[in-house]
């Protein structure tokens, strides 16, 4: 499964939450798009790679559980779960 192939649905039924809740499914696509972005941002790939490799589908949920999970400005952590960064890191090509 790729990136583009998780549905709203997908991530809904993944978070545990109803997947009628239109507010709920609105605030989901935002995160999702938001996940994408941070994952092209981090590894310096775009769409065409992200799309290549069905490693990233599991790194989009957890991103967006973990976004849906910690909605507050100020969260006790700043590290990334570590199967999120070891996926992550191994297609990152802008290390500085």
């Amino acid at each position: 499964m790729t990136v583009s192939q998780i549905t709203t649905n997908e991530l809904l039924i993944y978070l545990r939450e109803d997947i009628a809740d239109t507010s709920a499914a609105e605030l989901v696509d935002v995160m999702r798009s938001a996940a994408v972005s941070f994952i092209k941002s981090y590894t310096g790939q775009d769409d065409e790679y992200i799309e290549q490799h069905d490693e990233f589908a599991p790194v989009l949920m957890a991103l967006v559980a973990d976004m849906y999970d910690t909605r507050s400005y100020h969260v006790d952590s700043d590290r990334l779960n570590p199967f999120v960064q070891s996926v992550l890191d191994m297609h990152r090509v802008n290390l500085i």
